[in-house]
């Protein structure tokens, strides 16, 4: 069921790979990497949300707001793919405490922005607690991708549908419902990052892989608890 509607704009994926043995450690036990070409793949993820109820129209600006997200490629218990959050900012009080208290996913309220400028986005977040945590990255978009095999690394980077949250003994998941990514190419040209490391993860020592989106909208289900083995 449909618990709201969100329409995710100009996103920007960064994605690094690692050695499998560096991530594992981050997720529950009942969550196995998913990798592809050996290597386990950590993305930080920069858009703007426009989210409104099913039904009900959006309500600027409490509905409005950019966010960053930093993911790792699981399988669930039952071998689905999906996400499993290491981090999300987003400049909203309100997805904060329901992203933590509905999804069980580690919410922060954070100034968070994004501008855009021709040819060039631009993405930042400061974290409203005592570690003042930020983020700054600021990409250049290319040409658009010609039509990708469906078992390339942007498939298995992108089109990613289920998310987990919670913890070992209490472990969620919720579906995403939208429409295949349009993609175009783009590299970073900046980018000063504070996320990687608190979640757990030194510098990834490996050029990164960089996709943009106009975007997409997605129908977001309710959270449902999953049966953990004890």
């Amino acid at each position: 069921m449909t618990l709201m509607i969100q329409r995710w704009e100009s996103v920007s994926f960064v994605h690094w790979s690692y050695e499998p043995g560096q991530v594992q450690g981050l997720v529950p036990r009942e969550l196995v990497l998913d990798t592809f070409g050996g290597r386990a793949w950590v993305s930080l993820v920069a858009f703007f949300v426009k989210a409104r109820l099913p039904l009900m129209p959006s309500l600027p600006p409490l509905t409005h707001f950019a966010q960053i997200n930093l993911r790792i490629y699981v399988l669930g218990p039952q071998g689905d793919p999906g996400i499993w959050f290491l981090s999300l900012d987003a400049d909203s009080l309100g997805a904060a405490v329901g992203g933590r208290l509905l999804y069980r996913v580690p919410f922060h309220w954070s100034r968070t922005e994004m501008r855009r400028s021709a040819g060039y986005i631009s993405y930042s977040t400061q974290r409203r607690d005592h570690t003042r945590l930020d983020s700054k990255v600021e990409i250049e978009l290319l040409e658009p991708n010609r039509n990708e095999d469906p078992d390339s690394i942007s498939t298995f980077l992108l089109e990613r549908y289920l998310m987990f949250g919670g913890s070992s003994s209490r472990l969620v998941t919720a579906r995403a419902k939208h429409p295949p990514w349009s993609l175009q190419r783009a590299r970073v040209r900046s980018l000063d990052d504070r996320l990687l490391r608190a979640g757990g993860l030194e510098g990834p020592g490996t050029e990164e892989l960089v996709h943009w989106s106009p975007g997409v909208e997605a129908q977001i289900s309710r959270p449902r608890e999953l049966a953990v083995a004890n």
